[in-house]
């Protein structure tokens, strides 16, 4: 047997396991429980079968992956954490920012509000402020992104309804 076969068949329990772990960490329980059950067993009795090494070192390597990869995935979760937080406080609030002024310019280009002489038709944005952690909304979570960007960041003109009723 060539060595290539027999380190491909550990790659994939490095895989698989690796995978159980982030559905794990993503609360995905049906998903995590069929590896656990199905898949994984199924890739390490393969790469078992095939490797020549006493029961007892293959025992031991096993754990020394298990232990690395759990670590490994601790540590990816906690920068997934920072990064998520990071976008969220930081990038965020820049972005909404620039497409409310974005938006503005267009919608005073469009000449929304200018018919009447009441400031307040006109849609003015607002400097966005950093979210609080009780309305925080996750980066590619469009739908609440624009919820967010609408309940903080500007006021939609009133008189825009009337004025395409005209």
């Amino acid at each position: 047997m060539s060595v290539n076969h027999f380190d491909s068949r550990w790659e994939k329990v490095v895989r698989d396991f690796r995978q159980l772990c982030l559905l794990r960490r993503q609360e995905r329980q049906e998903e995590s429980e069929a590896m656990m059950r199905q898949q994984l067993p199924s890739s390490i009795s393969e790469w078992s079968r095939n490797d020549a090494a006493d029961p007892d070192a293959k025992r031991a390597r096993l754990d020394t992956m298990f232990q690395q990869e759990q670590r490994r995935m601790d540590d990816l979760w906690v920068m997934n954490e920072l990064l998520s937080a990071r976008l969220r406080e930081d990038f965020l609030p820049v972005v909404c920012s620039s497409v409310c002024e974005t938006v503005g310019v267009e919608l005073r280009r469009a000449g929304v509000g200018r018919d009447s002489g009441d400031a307040s038709a006109r849609w003015e944005p607002r400097p966005a402020s950093r979210p609080s952690s009780r309305n925080r909304v996750a980066f590619d979570d469009i739908p609440s992104v624009l919820d967010h960007l609408l309940s903080t960041g500007f006021s939609a003109p009133r008189r825009a309804t009337t004025a395409l009723a005209a």
